[in-house]
């Protein structure tokens, strides 16, 4: 029996305008903005988040259908520490798992070409949104802004980086530089 029943068709929005009247719920947006027939005709938004499992150990990720009928069943990432030989450095301020899907009971399928959307639900569910108002402006301005190193220390290290790659240390790098600031208010976490 098919975990997704077809509940509806809607009239088409976008799916950025359609995600952002979720705004603030646990979401997942797959989205395409390509449109190419070969490629990225389809997005995905999935709503009511039925179960999450999540872990740090490879061996605890249990095996998870991918599709049924064609459709997403669960979401969510692998993340670079999956497959690392190397040990753990210390914890950063960021601390996300390293394998994290969830199952959710309501699936909008956006058809780029056909322009429209298909609504899917895991269980007997009406679909959340009848009519689409317009999301609230609550657009935040940034007041400041500050990072973990100056321009000049972050050129140092990619330089290094590459003397490091040219010398066969590894053969890939991902350096990245850390922001931080403060806004003017609390920003709808959508528009950012």
């Amino acid at each position: 029996m098919s975990e997704w029943v077809a509940q509806t068709s809607l009239p088409w929005v976008e799916p950025l305008s359609f995600a952002a009247l979720f705004a603030g719920d646990d979401i997942a947006l797959l989205y395409s903005g390509l449109e190419e027939r070969f490629s990225g005709g389809v997005s995905y938004l999935f709503t009511h988040p039925l179960e999450t499992i999540h872990g740090d150990d490879w061996a605890a990720l249990p095996a998870l259908p991918a599709t049924t009928d064609g459709l997403p069943l669960w979401v969510g990432y692998l993340g670079y520490g999956m497959r690392e030989a190397s040990p753990r450095g210390a914890s950063g301020p960021i601390t996300l798992p390293d394998f994290s899907f969830t199952r959710y009971a309501q699936l909008y399928r956006f058809d780029h070409q056909e322009k429209r959307i298909g609504h899917f639900t895991a269980h007997m569910m009406q679909p959340a949104i009848a009519s689409f108002p317009a999301p609230p402006d609550s657009t935040a301005r940034i007041v400041s802004l500050t990072s973990n190193f100056t321009r000049a220390e972050y050129e140092s290290i990619i330089a290094q980086t590459v003397e490091q790659i040219h010398a066969g240390d590894f053969y890939q790098a991902n350096i990245t530089r850390k922001f931080y600031g403060q806004f003017t208010h609390t920003p709808n976490s959508w528009t950012i």
